[in-house]
């Protein structure tokens, strides 16, 4: 992630340039950070999610967003993750543009923001109130890691590496074959 300028920007200032800007900008504690273009793994990735999400709660009072949505983690952090999902009474920001109240926050994980992701984002999203899941799923090889919030502020970790493996979603009730999410991709770099 590469800030668009050294500059701290208001949160005015951040919400009049995401308005006006042609690309999705993410911002943390002053910074912007631009989002760049994502390869094509990645892509096919998001969109097997989204449309397994989709499938899986067709009949449920739950909605899935796309990358496009993003989350208000708080005043100072605003991010789009890969997919999110919200069930019953959603809660959007005044603009309609970011989601307050997800319940599943899903990133795929590529070199340049594995690390944030991982980490940092993580240590964000927690502060969300509704969050009850975070989905990992890597871009570079087959695996996911999902953290799944119990009583308290206990977190249960689940993790697969092969296709055969399935995703247990607890938030949402359900499971997810991983090698649906990793169908039609093309081979992994070396």
């Amino acid at each position: 992630m590469e800030t668009i300028d050294e500059k701290k920007y208001t949160i005015e200032e951040y919400l009049s340039l995401v308005e006006e800007a042609e690309y999705k900008l993410e911002y943390y504690r002053g910074q912007v950070y631009a989002m760049a273009g994502a390869k094509a793994n990645h892509n096919i990735i998001s969109s097997n999610v989204n449309a397994v999400l989709n499938e899986k709660l067709l009949d449920k009072n739950c909605t899935v967003f796309t990358s496009d949505q993003a989350v208000a983690v708080d005043q100072q952090s605003y991010f789009y993750p890969d997919a999110m999902v919200g069930c019953e009474n959603l809660q959007l920001d005044d603009s309609q543009t970011r989601l307050l109240n997800p319940i599943l926050i899903v990133e795929i994980l590529s070199k340049s923001t594995r690390g944030f992701d991982k980490d940092r984002k993580f240590d964000l999203y927690r502060e969300i109130p509704s969050l009850k899941e975070y989905l990992l799923l890597d871009s570079e090889s087959i695996g996911f890691q999902s953290f799944f919030k119990e009583e308290g502020d206990l977190w249960r970790i689940s993790s697969g590496y092969s296709l055969d493996q399935i995703i247990p979603l607890y938030s949402l009730d359900l499971e997810i074959p991983l090698e649906r999410i990793y169908k039609k991709i093309l081979p992994f770099e070396s």
